[in-house]
């Protein structure tokens, strides 16, 4: 049975509320207390770099997961641009706690956050780049930068007695910046440079370049190619005649039979690719199967990052020497240099060997 109360006659008088005071206001809940973290800020949201920065954090995060408990937590912030975005995300991490802030994957973005080290020289920063900018004395930065590793191979291929170089280069913007890096380290080394071979790929072009070399008073040659263009032409490359490489040129997890066409090539890599049991490398996960080579770079840097952010939170102007990436010392411009593996192929495989000091 369902209660109902009986209908008011028609001619009832509307019912009035007595006047009462208002309730009083609820009051507001206080932000959240700011809490100390490591900040991460990447372009997650950019059409360009989202693949980019993914990468780097998932890196960055198996780091942080690597470590006992007990270290700063990482709050992750998500921007569509280095520009903007990431002003705004440096403005958020300082206001809600963080005490080291990690991020500028592209150029810009590492120079944009040397200058907010500028402004707030208190404040440690790590950028992902390197910076068109003066720094402060608590930013410091790492990059995966190709004419890094092109000047390190002159250095290796100098100190193993090559002193007249062929370089056989690409024509892409990349391509000519890694030679650019390796001549130019090289002379200033006292190397020579006396023949320049531009290819693209073409096998007929490739098969002219023997007969270029054969009488050539020539030491060595250095490769300036994406992988395809080195598969292509070290074949016709003088056995007798070292050549060298930058990873650009380089698949070290590809099957022995798709690097047999490398064999002999020396080149530089970071322990990640070419010593999985090295120490430094063997407590990390890897990222999913299927991940292309340059997105597993950029994890490997991921990685990196991390463990020198929880270094810089610990005590200041150290850094760790084992790094997956390579061995990693802090130069005064605040750049973390990469000392890479020496590795040449053999029988198709990335093989470590001990290079000449």
């Amino acid at each position: 049975m369902i209660d109902a109360k009986p209908a008011q006659p028609a001619t009832a008088p509307a019912a009035t509320q007595p006047d009462t005071p208002p309730a009083p206001a609820q009051p507001t809940a206080p932000p959240p207390a700011p809490r100390e973290h490591i900040a991460l800020l990447l372009p997650t949201a950019s059409a360009a770099f989202a693949s980019v920065a993914e990468s780097v954090q998932q890196g960055f995060l198996a780091g942080a997961a690597a470590e006992p408990k007990g270290t700063l937590p990482v709050r992750v912030y998500s921007a569509d641009n280095e520009a903007d975005g990431l002003t705004a995300n440096i403005r958020n991490a300082l206001k809600e706690g963080a005490v080291l802030i990690v991020g500028g994957l592209t150029r810009d973005g590492a120079t944009l956050m040397a200058r907010q080290s500028l402004r707030q020289q208190d404040l440690p920063i790590l950028a992902l780049n390197t910076p068109d900018a003066s720094v402060s004395p608590r930013f410091h930065f790492i990059s995966l930068g190709l004419d890094q590793e092109a000047r390190q191979i002159a250095q290796l291929a100098f100190n193993e007695g090559a002193k007249i170089a062929t370089v056989i280069h690409g024509a892409g913007g990349l391509a000519r910046r890694i030679q650019d890096a390796f001549e130019k380290e090289w002379q200033r080394l006292g190397g020579q440079v006396v023949l320049r071979i531009a290819v693209t790929g073409d096998m007929n072009e490739a098969q002219a370049i023997r007969p270029k070399l054969e009488n050539l008073r020539n030491d060595m040659v250095f490769l300036a190619t994406d992988i395809a263009g080195a598969r292509t032409v070290r074949p016709y490359v003088p056995i007798w005649m070292t050549t060298y490489a930058t990873s650009m040129s380089i698949d070290p997890r590809a099957e022995a039979v798709a690097n047999v066409d490398l064999d002999g090539v020396r080149f530089l890599d970071m322990p990640w690719f070419v010593q999985p049991d090295h120490l430094a490398v063997m407590v990390y996960p890897r990222p999913p199967a299927g991940t292309a080579i340059e997105q597993e770079r950029l994890y490997a840097l991921g990685i990196d990052a991390w463990r020198l952010a929880l270094m810089q939170t610990r005590e200041l102007q150290k850094v760790p020497s084992d790094g997956v990436t390579g061995k990693l010392r802090l130069d005064p411009s605040g750049q973390v240099l990469r000392s890479l593996t020496p590795t040449e192929f053999r029988d198709g495989r990335a093989t470590p060997y001990a290079k000449v000091e």
